[in-house]
C-alpha cells in the first residue's frame, strides 16, 4: 500500500537517487552478494549494480518483495540480508 511511492518520496526529499531491488524469487544468496570472482562468469550481485546503475555512492535503495525470497541447497538469502 505504497511503499515505493513512500521511498520515492523520501528519495526525493533526501536529494538522493532512487533504485528498486524486486527480490520476489530469489533463492541463492550470490544473486545479492555476487559470485566468487574466480569464477569464469562471475558477475556483481545485485545491491552492487544499483550502486553502478545510480552513479553515487548513497542511493535510496528499496529491497521489495522481501517475504517472497526462498531458500535453495545454494543458500539462504534471508540470512544474507541480516
Amino acid at each position: 500500500m505504497g511503499k515505493t511511492t513512500f521511498a520515492r518520496s523520501v528519495a526525493k526529499a533526501l536529494n538522493r537517487q532512487f533504485f528498486n531491488i524486486s527480490l520476489g524469487g530469489v533463492t541463492d544468496s550470490s544473486v545479492l552478494k555476487g559470485h566468487r570472482r574466480t569464477y569464469v562468469g562471475a558477475y556483481s550481485g545485485k545491491i552492487i549494480e544499483a550502486l553502478k546503475t545510480c552513479g553515487t555512492n548513497n542511493p535510496v535503495i528499496l529491497l521489495d518483495e522481501i517475504d517472497k525470497m526462498g531458500s535453495s541447497y545454494h543458500g539462504d538469502p534471508r540470512s544474507e540480508l541480516l
